[in-house]
C-alpha cells in the first residue's frame, strides 16, 4: 500500500515510517496540513491520467500546524471523494463527532497514544 502521513510531531512521524515501511508499505511523510495538500496534489499530477491518486490511504493527525486535519481532510475529499482517510487523535469522541458533521460521512480513527503494533 501507498500511504501518505500527516504529523506534526517528528518523533511520532518517523515512528509511522519504521513500522509501515517495515511492513513493505511506501510511506511519504508530511509534517503539517499544508504539506499533506502539496504532497497529495503532486501525486495527482505525476498520475496517469484519468487515474486515481495512488495513495490507498491518507493518515491525518487531528491537530497540526498550518491547517488541521478537517481542513485538510475536506480539500483531499474534494479532489477524490473515495480517498480513505483515517485520524489519529487523542480527542477521540470529538474528532469522530467533529469530522463526521464537517465531512458528511463516516470516518476512521486510530485512537493515541497507540502501540507500534
Amino acid at each position: 500500500m501507498k500511504i501518505l502521513v500527516a504529523e506534526d510531531e517528528k518523533a511520532i512521524a518517523l515512528q509511522y515510517k519504521i513500522v509501515l515501511e517495515g511492513r513493505k508499505h511506501s510511506v511519504v511523510i508530511t509534517y503539517d496540513g499544508e504539506e499533506c495538500l502539496d504532497a497529495y496534489r503532486n501525486e495527482i499530477r505525476l498520475s496517469p491520467t484519468g487515474k486515481k491518486p495512488a495513495f490507498d490511504v491518507v493518515v491525518l493527525d487531528y491537530r497540526m500546524p498550518k491547517m488541521d486535519g478537517i481542513e485538510v481532510a475536506k480539500e483531499i475529499l474534494t479532489l477524490n471523494p473515495k480517498q480513505r482517510i483515517i485520524f489519529a487523535s487523542a480527542y477521540v469522541k470529538s474528532t469522530l463527532m467533529d469530522s463526521m458533521k464537517q465531512l458528511e460521512q463516516d470516518i476512521e480513527l486510530l485512537p493515541k497514544p497507540f502501540t507500534l503494533d
